[in-house]
């Protein structure tokens, strides 16, 4: 066996491209003479084509171009004769045939006259020929096939073949003759596999072949056909991945939090996680609600606290927000960490934030489940640090004199 039927064998769409073009004229040269129409060859060359590399994979033995010749021409036969019982399923009926005294056995010498208008003369006289007889024929005249191969891709017995043959032999040289076209035997032979080798693909007939190659070497290839069903899971899966990192990176803002005399803090905030408190942080933000407010509540290593327009820790924004925190029953995953930013509220109840908010300096895990974290720095820690190391508290709770409270100057927020 030869590499490139090596490769096609096993799948390799190079090689099955190079095997198929030594052989695909062949093949629709074979079933233009077996259809006696070039419409139907042309429906039939993209079952013949899988049909030939099916066979090829399932062949025991390869050696020899004879062995690919056979299988050539058994895929033309299966997919033309398919063809044609689609279109009728009585296209190859039995037939009654009688014997005659013309040769069981194709002649092999080569036709010397006008081979078009003889071609012609003989593909006319097949016309009306009844298709078991005219296939028969014809693969006894043009192929190296055996009765008994030519028998079973017809589902006939093997002992019609040569009076089938003999028959139509003897009908084709009558109207042969009565047409002024006598040829002998061997000459019908001649013209027949001349042919089936001259005929080549049509242009218009190559996409289609190239479609079943595809498919042909997706069934040829063991690995690759295991795989391809494994491939669409995984390109869903990873489309729906890919889905829902958009959607999650579209709730996904960065905010700017400029701070006189300090810097910025940089930070990114969770719409997924937090919502509604993103929303309200972002609103507020964009229109310019939390320019000028100041921090007026520190805590070194716990946090530092803002965006109160009064700055005595008892205002806020005209709107409420609902908590997002385990106790209000709503998940949140965001934990108190060090750079996160979460939502300040009353004692009056879980939803009672409106424009306050706190950005952690330490971790306090013990505020999970009962504020509304929505995000965390992502630059600018230091200034947060700085704010709480310079920070002069009044008392315990962190309240800062007016005139010590460092002032935002602007708050930015985007899409990310």
């Amino acid at each position: 066996m030869n590499k490139t039927v090596s490769g096609a064998v096993k799948g390799s769409l190079k090689a099955m491209e190079e095997l198929l073009s030594k052989h695909e004229d062949k093949i629709y040269g074979l079933l233009r003479l077996l259809t006696g129409d070039d419409k139907k060859a042309s429906a039939a060359m993209p079952e013949a084509v899988g049909d030939f590399f099916n066979r090829l994979r399932k062949a025991d033995d390869l050696d020899g171009d004879h062995k690919i010749d056979d299988i050539a021409v058994s895929a033309a036969v299966t997919a033309g004769r398919g063809l044609l019982l689609k279109e009728n399923p009585r296209a190859f009926a039995p037939v009654r045939v009688t014997g005659t005294d013309a040769s069981d056995e194709p002649g092999d010498s080569v036709f010397k006259g006008d081979t078009k208008e003889a071609e012609k003369g003989l593909l006319d006289a097949l016309q009306g020929i009844p298709f078991v007889k005219r296939f028969a024929y014809i693969l006894k005249k043009a192929t190296f096939l055996e009765n008994k191969d030519i028998a079973g891709l017809l589902n006939i017995k093997e002992s019609l073949i040569p009076a089938l043959y003999q028959a139509t032999d003897a009908e084709v040289s009558k109207k042969l003759e009565d047409a002024g076209t006598a040829l002998k035997t061997d000459e019908i032979g001649s013209l027949l596999f001349r042919g089936m080798l001259s005929e080549k693909l049509p242009e218009t007939l190559k996409e289609d072949v190239k479609k079943a190659l595809a498919g042909s070497a997706k069934e040829q290839n063991p690995l690759l056909k295991k795989l391809t069903p494994v491939f669409a899971a995984a390109a869903l899966l990873a489309a729906i991945v890919l889905l829902v990192v958009l959607i999650a990176r579209s709730n996904i803002y960065i905010a700017e939090i400029e701070v006189k005399d300090y810097g910025t803090v940089t930070l990114e905030l969770d719409g997924t996680e937090a919502p509604r408190t993103v929303k309200n942080f972002v609103k507020l933000a964009q229109s310019g609600f939390y320019d000028g407010t100041t921090f007026h509540r520190i805590i070194d290593g716990f946090m530092i606290q803002g965006g109160d327009p009064t700055g005595t820790g008892s205002g806020g924004s005209d709107e409420y927000v609902k908590g997002e925190f385990e106790k209000n029953g709503i998940r949140n995953r965001i934990s108190h960490t060090r750079g996160t930013i979460s939502m300040a509220r009353s004692d009056n109840g879980y939803d009672s934030a409106r424009s306050q908010f706190f950005i952690m300096v330490g971790d306090r895990p013990s505020l999970d489940g009962e504020y509304a974290a929505f995000g965390h720095v992502i630059s600018g820690m230091e200034v947060v640090d700085k704010i709480a190391k310079d920070a002069k508290p009044t008392d315990d709770n962190g309240t800062i004199a007016k005139e010590d409270q460092p002032v935002v100057t602007k708050i930015t927020a985007r899409r990310k």
